[in-house]
């Protein structure tokens, strides 16, 4: 078995959006149908935005994408830039190799690529099953929040944080 973490490229979007399309399904077990139903064409859906950024990347087994996700200075949404503060933007993991590493290794090369770039602490918001596995990761829960997507569909989770240059206590919210 051959893996390779690199960044995402523009002809790697179907496969992608394949991918995302596969792994939000899932939250299906965990929020209403019609809840989900409305947001689906945003978390199945590849962000050729992210793609762009050279901060969005893939998880290759043996040359198939099992997981994607990435980071921005911006905060999703509305741009908001806070110096040294990153964001965790659109993770994703084949539901076919889940359990294996394949999202932990993804997420370490994401907070390598971050610290990198000066990013003392990345932010991210969780869905309801993804809570665990940042928090198995060294992720602080924040809160408790209900996001916009799109600006007009409600959907509840939970705001965490990670330092990636001193003690996770000294974390708080950013204004």
């Amino acid at each position: 078995m051959s893996l390779l973490i690199a960044p995402a490229t523009a002809p790697d979007a179907p496969a992608i959006t394949a991918l995302l399309t596969r792994a939000f399904a899932r939250l299906s077990s965990h929020y209403p149908a019609d809840i989900l139903a409305p947001l689906m064409p945003y978390f199945g859906t590849c962000q050729p935005a992210l793609i762009a950024s050279g901060r969005y990347f893939a998880l290759r087994e043996d040359g198939v994408i099992r997981a994607v996700g990435g980071w921005s200075e911006g905060a999703p949404g509305a741009g908001t830039v806070v110096p040294g503060t990153g964001h965790i933007r659109h993770v994703g993991v084949d539901p076919d190799v889940g359990g294996k590493g394949f999202g932990r290794a993804l997420l370490s090369a994401i907070e390598a690529d971050a610290a990198a770039n000066d990013i003392a602490r990345l932010d991210a918001f969780a869905n309801r099953p993804a809570i665990p596995f940042y928090r198995a990761l060294g992720y602080v829960e924040i809160g408790a929040r209900t996001d916009m997507i799109a600006g007009k569909y409600p959907f509840e989770g939970m705001d965490l944080a990670k330092s990636l240059s001193g003690p996770a206590r000294s974390l708080r919210p950013v204004p």
